[in-house]
């Protein structure tokens, strides 16, 4: 059933209710109160009810602005569900055709603007390889229209984590548990049979929104060929936040690069203050240990920020697991295992687990019952280890048990950190081990 989009649309919410002028700025939404005379109206950006795709979408509010792109609120006309289209629109690089939306490069940054179309497409590429996986935002439809691209993803309300610590001032423990969760995020990402390195790790990246972290903006995202020794020529640097081999053309980049990123990220988070960026800490500019800074914050924690944070990829943690488990290994980190059913049946049951007990999941007669056909009566075992600080998970099941894609091997024990997402039998359920952090 198509949905039907009447004259007065309010361009936040997409019900029939807002009135509004020629130019749409004047106007309020009796529905949500939104009213555009506050936005900071752009000459570039698309107006409300501009349809695209041959009319299956309908473009809201603008989001965002940046160099590269604007990002709209939107409405599928097909199912009317919200969502969030991002065009390509390098505004150094091009200009709209007058009295068009049609996008024209420039005559003296054509070069400029397809280098920046090929990032745009890579970036919908990441996005698409990583449909499924818990915490990045999802991928859903790409198209070209009006001389440039776009692609449509899920729409986000939430912070960025840069104002989620202005406005919420989490505690030390909160900070740490989100950063643990873009670890997680990365870790899934770097783990695949062809790896994704984000490159652009930083709090504006990480999003919080419905109470769970996110990973977004993959502009800077690249998937590597395994066999290939191939570089990338651009540069791709943000002060405080990006790693020394990304001020280096030509340098190799890696796992290393994004646990930099996310140690800088953490160290942000939780003091504030960005480090020095890379270039100048080659010319001797330094920066203060977290355990300097706050007293209360565990050496163990500090000294970890400290080894992902070496100038020198060989001397730096070397891959974003080894940064989990230094992180979780702190003696002075209690951490509270809990699970949530995060999908299928049961789907939002949560609750607390104690520390070293068996917990079997199951169909019938165990700990943790989820009533559905794909899973077996005693489908796998969990375990807190309070002494190694990770789950032990063991499969017994007939449909199998699904960490990342992989089937776990029946029998078989393995070693999973808080923020792993179990599969069981289908993709239909899906259960989070995951865990809460307080300071002892």
């Amino acid at each position: 059933m198509v949905y039907e989009m009447k004259k007065d649309m309010c361009p936040n919410c997409f019900l029939n209710e807002y009135t509004f002028n020629d130019n749409y700025i004047t106007g309020i939404c009796s529905n949500c109160g939104y009213t555009m005379a506050s936005e900071n109206i752009s000459d570039r950006a698309l107006r409300p009810k501009t349809k695209l795709n041959n009319g299956k979408y309908i473009l809201g509010k603008k989001l965002g602005e940046g160099g590269f792109g604007i990002t709209y609120k939107a409405v599928d006309l097909f199912n009317g569900g919200i969502c969030c289209i991002k065009e390509y629109f390098p505004f150094t690089d091009s200009n709209r055709a007058k009295n068009s939306n049609f996008l024209v490069a420039k005559e003296d940054k054509r070069l400029e603007f397809e280098d920046g179309e090929e990032k745009f497409r890579r970036e919908m590429s990441a996005l698409n390889v990583l449909k499924g996986v818990d915490g990045v935002v999802q991928f859903r439809d790409q198209f070209s229209e009006n001389g440039t691209l776009y692609y449509v993803m899920e729409y986000l309300e939430g912070w960025n984590l840069s104002r989620f610590i202005k406005i919420f001032k989490p505690t030390f423990a909160g900070v740490t548990e989100i950063i643990l969760k873009v670890a997680k995020i990365l870790m899934v990402m770097h783990e695949k049979s062809q790896p994704i390195y984000h490159r652009d790790i930083s709090p504006e990246n990480i999003y919080i929104a419905d109470n769970k972290v996110y990973l977004i903006d993959f502009g800077n995202a690249k998937v590597i060929i395994l066999d290939s020794d191939r570089r990338d020529k651009r540069l791709i640097f943000k002060p405080g936040f990006g790693a020394p081999e990304q001020a280096v053309y030509d340098a190799p980049q890696g796992a290393y690069t994004d646990v930099y990123g996310l140690a800088s990220s953490y160290y942000y988070a939780l003091t504030g203050l960005r480090i020095p960026s890379a270039v100048d800490r080659r010319n001797g500019a330094i920066y203060t240990s977290l355990c300097y800074i706050d007293k209360n914050i565990p050496r163990e924690i500090s000294d970890a920020v400290d080894r992902a944070l070496q100038m020198d990829i060989h001397m730096r943690t070397g891959s974003v697991r080894e940064f989990i488990e230094e992180i979780c290994t702190t003696k002075r980190l209690n951490i509270l295992p809990k699970f949530k059913i995060m999908y299928g049946p049961n789907a939002g049951r949560e609750g607390r687990l104690n520390a070293d007990k068996n917990y079997i999941i199951g169909r019938e007669t165990c700990d943790i019952i989820i009533n559905w056909c794909e899973i077996s009566k005693r489908h796998v075992t969990i375990r807190y280890n309070s002494r190694e600080k990770n789950f032990d998970v063991t499969d017994t099941s007939t449909n199998g048990t699904f960490v990342d894609g992989i089937k776990l091997e029946k029998g078989r024990t393995y070693k999973m950190y808080p923020a792993t997402t179990l599969v069981l039998g289908d993709n239909v359920s899906r259960i989070c081990l995951d865990a809460s952090y307080l300071l002892n």
